[in-house]
């Protein structure tokens, strides 16, 4: 038989080789659909590209200035470095996250995809937590781009391991609520 048409040379078909991809299967076996769909949608999209690479800008520009105010005095600027980090990280998480998580759910109704939603086997909470842990995901990925810089802002000292980790976490529970 010809192994072009066979179906066990078919990517999607033929049973995942290694480890990593069994168990991103089963993950995404067991994830809500919702996020599914809003993640890949929300991570495809212009808005969150360029606000990330923004962010990433200014990230940049911040740890230079921090870098040239730190060689040329001696006082430890650890502290205002956080602040800057944690002013930049404000804008995507009060803005942006929320903004495109409201912007989903009208997009629910104006596509009129909220009809094929009501009729699946999810219930209406299972679509509201898709839609809050897509938000959260987002949220998650900001966070990655700037705790390598608040640890930068740790190495430069005045900031305490914990102040930076309970600043963190404080973000993260006034972005979700």
């Amino acid at each position: 038989m010809n192994s072009i048409g066979s179906a066990e040379s078919h990517p999607l078909i033929a049973e995942p080789q290694t480890w990593l991809h069994r168990v991103q299967q089963q993950l995404a076996d067991i994830s809500n659909p919702i996020l599914v769909k809003e993640l890949r949608q929300a991570i495809k999209s212009r808005q969150f590209f360029w606000t990330f690479f923004l962010m990433l800008v200014f990230i940049v520009g911040w740890s230079f200035l921090g870098l040239a105010n730190s060689t040329r005095s001696y006082t430890s600027v650890g502290a205002l470095m956080m602040t800057g980090y944690f002013m930049i990280l404000s804008f995507p998480l009060t803005v942006v996250v929320p903004f495109s998580a409201f912007r989903s759910l009208a997009r629910e109704y104006e596509d009129e995809t909220i009809q094929l939603m009501r009729i699946t086997t999810m219930s209406a909470q299972q679509i509201v937590w898709g839609k809050l842990f897509s938000a959260m995901a987002q949220m998650s990925v900001y966070f990655f781009g700037v705790v390598p810089c608040l640890m930068f802002a740790y190495l430069l000292q005045g900031v305490e391991f914990a102040m930076v980790g309970l600043m963190l976490f404080m973000y993260f529970i006034g972005s979700t609520f």
